[in-house]
């Protein structure tokens, strides 16, 4: 019985893209923790609460569409993703 093995393009497209998420996954990370200093400006308080909450919705966001962007083409195997 042989096993069948999923194999995909890598295009320069696909490429850009995945670098562009973890740049933003990077970003968002250093937001959530002001920069390494949580303390900086607000003696280790956030500022309010509403714009914590803003910063891990889009980390959130931007970690589901990076995994949607890994899984979908094992998701809908006949779709062109290309």
């Amino acid at each position: 019985m042989e096993k069948k093995h999923f194999v995909f393009a890598i295009s320069r497209q696909t490429i850009l893209f995945q670098l562009s998420m973890m740049l933003a996954s990077m970003y968002y990370a250093m937001l959530c923790t002001n920069w390494q200093n949580p303390g900086l400006y607000t003696d280790g308080e956030y500022a309010s609460a509403s714009t914590y909450w803003l910063k891990m919705v889009c980390l959130w966001l931007s970690i589901l569409v990076y995994l949607f962007s890994m899984i979908a083409p094992i998701l809908f195997p006949n779709r062109e993703f290309g």
